[in-house]
């Protein structure tokens, strides 16, 4: 074990299910950790499991010990779901396999194999840390933010820095007293600031070109629809290549860069952008805005900070901590009961969908439509009549990943080679549209959102201000003392959950 480093304890660790277990679990990381603290990484992506902390893999010593510190220091992204909903509510069968921590361990992984550097591999993998339980779900939309879906970016260096990491990786000799990298000019807070200015190289080139996130991600979950053996030939045909615009990623397979491009348009309209997930979504919210506007005098009142980052958490205490409510407010179990009902059908119909142009909308559910505009809405949600109307906003729009494909006469994008690409892609993205959902409730039902809805209204522009608002002042971040316990608190009980 590396010298001032804590490990992950000995043992196997998996992503325990919050709900139902997933009918589709080829699409898992699993970890195992020996008795020095070395993890191996058991990757879909990967035929055979990668190390971590014994110089095996990654040869650079100072990635080996960093990736060790943050594996340990940020377990409770082991249960972050990457694409916001626990099984309980996933609309996509697998979906909830997505989990934070296993997702940057593989793009450390992938930056490694293209020879990236310390600073680049560091950059890509502490991008992400100051997501909370849902990742975008609480961290963007439940602030209103669904075009950008930045919010939480701005926060990072403070949660590095509140949290205890900044102190871990010190402690580990990974950064000096002033915050430089080891062995490196680079400083740690420049490389978790997105408003310096970024390079454009394999780490953070922006669309249509791939990156080491998007494309370790688009691959991970299109091992829900495709062949693993797919979708690892597709891994491996990656590679680095210079151009006159700087570094980019390529890939040398057109088959290869073919089916990036097409899943990366079916996955934002067969998932995390399709109208029904959209849908479960506001359902999920609404609890959880309510929470953040209950009784303060309740033991589990979340009323003093601002309501983000009571979610920095692991997932399961986050779930336990709004069924507490919902053990005393019926409200609760009406949007969830609702959210729940809906996404069993979508999951159902989900499996249908074998090929890349089998989904053709919302799957059709009796008491519940779904039509264009959803600005016609002063509010997100509204009750009237018994029937539920729920705005579901265009998402943040994520193009295809237009790869550079290596041919024998130089560097030619995908859809330069085959034109139908952009054709189908207009198509399917037809579904990312704002729209509007209607559902006709039971009386009680109705009458119960619709008092969580009025409670929300009436309480949440207090509950989500704090300085970096136009109306500052009525909620700040939590404290580092009280941050840092409750990722403390969040480690050691991710830890619990996932070993088994």
């Amino acid at each position: 074990m590396a010298e001032g480093i804590q490990t992950l304890p000995e043992g196997n660790y998996r992503t325990q299910a919050i709900g139902p277990e997933s009918v589709v679990q080829s699409t898992e990381t699993k970890l195992s950790v020996d008795a020095e603290g070395v993890i191996s990484v058991q990757s879909p992506l990967y035929e055979k499991p990668y190390s971590i902390g014994n110089g095996e893999t990654f040869k650079d010593p100072r990635v080996d010990k960093f990736l060790q510190v943050v594996a340990h220091h940020q377990f409770q992204h082991f249960t972050t779901r990457q694409l916001s909903l626990v099984e309980e509510f996933e609309t996509r069968p697998g979906a909830s396999r997505f989990v934070r921590l296993g997702g940057l361990l593989d793009v450390a992984k992938m930056l490694n194999d293209l020879s990236g550097t310390f600073e680049q591999i560091v950059q890509a993998v502490i991008s992400d840390f100051a997501h909370p339980a849902g990742s975008h779900l609480r961290g963007d939309f439940m602030v209103g933010d669904y075009k950008k879906q930045d919010t939480h970016d701005k926060d990072l260096w403070k949660y590095i820095c509140d949290c205890g990491l900044k102190d871990a990786l010190s402690d580990a000799k990974l950064i000096d007293d002033e915050g430089r990298l080891s062995g490196s000019p680079m400083l740690l807070e420049d490389l978790a600031d997105p408003r310096r200015p970024r390079l454009y190289d394999i780490v953070e080139c922006p669309r249509p070109d791939g990156n080491a996130d998007r494309n370790q991600f688009t691959l991970h979950e299109g091992l829900i629809t495709h062949p693993a053996s797919d979708i690892r030939e597709a891994r491996a045909s990656i590679v680095r290549v210079e151009t006159a615009d700087g570094e980019r990623m390529a890939m040398n397979s057109p088959d290869a860069a073919r089916l990036l491009y097409i899943l990366g348009v079916r996955h934002q309209t067969e998932s995390w952008a399709e109208p029904l997930h959209r849908l479960v979504e506001e359902l999920v919210l609404l609890p959880d805005r309510y929470a953040f506007c209950a009784n303060p005098n309740l033991a589990w009142a979340m009323t003093d900070w601002y309501p983000v980052d009571y979610a920095r958490t692991d997932e399961r205490s986050w779930y336990e901590r709004i069924q507490d409510i919902g053990a005393i407010d019926p409200l609760v179990e009406c949007a969830l009961g609702i959210a729940r009902a809906i996404a069993v059908q979508q999951r159902v119909d989900a499996l249908t969908y074998t090929t890349d142009n089998a989904y053709n909308g919302p799957t059709k559910i009796p008491g519940m439509e779904i039509v264009e505009g959803s600005n016609r809405l002063k509010t997100t949600m509204s009750v009237s009549d018994n029937q539920l109307w729920i705005a579901l906003p265009s998402p943040k729009y994520r193009g295809p990943i237009d790869s550079l494909v290596v041919t024998d006469s130089g560097l030619t994008k995908i859809s330069k080679i085959d034109t139908s690409l952009p054709v189908y892609a207009q198509s399917r993205m037809k579904w990312m549209a704002p729209l509007l959902a209607k559902i006709t409730l039971p009386g009680a039902t109705a009458r119960e959102i619709a008092r969580g809805i009025e409670h929300v209204e009436r309480h949440w522009s207090n509950a989500t201000a704090n300085q970096s608002f136009p109306n500052p002042g009525h909620r700040e971040h939590m404290p580092a003392d009280v941050l840092k316990h409750q990722v403390d608190a969040a480690r050691a009980a991710a830890i619990r959950d996932s070993r088994v």
